[in-house]
């Protein structure tokens, strides 16, 4: 599996009433130059971090979602979308969760 590159951090919220959400911050400078599809938007990927950042208190991180670009090409290079099961190794193309 390739390595992940990670834009930014999320932290996890839970509302009184029921409910939650993540709130993400992501490094703009990073998500610029990737391929935008048709409507101007890129994609992005977020999953729970093992533990807490002692620092930020993030709880989830956010990176490019290699899923939607092709193996060995550059996320910033036009993709034809994820490889055929075939022709993925062991373990890809599974969500982290």
């Amino acid at each position: 599996m390739a390595q992940r590159t990670f834009v930014g951090v999320g932290w996890a919220t839970k509302f009184p009433g029921g409910g939650s959400a993540i709130s993400i911050s992501v490094n703009l400078d990073k998500i610029m130059p990737l391929q935008k599809d048709d409507y101007g938007n890129v994609r992005l990927v977020v999953g729970e971090r093992r533990e807490q950042d002692e620092r930020s208190k993030a709880t989830h991180w956010v990176a490019v979602d290699d899923y939607h670009y092709r193996r060995g090409a550059s996320p910033e290079a036009p993709s034809e979308g994820p490889l055929p099961a075939e022709q993925m190794s062991e373990g890809e193309g599974r969500l982290p969760f």
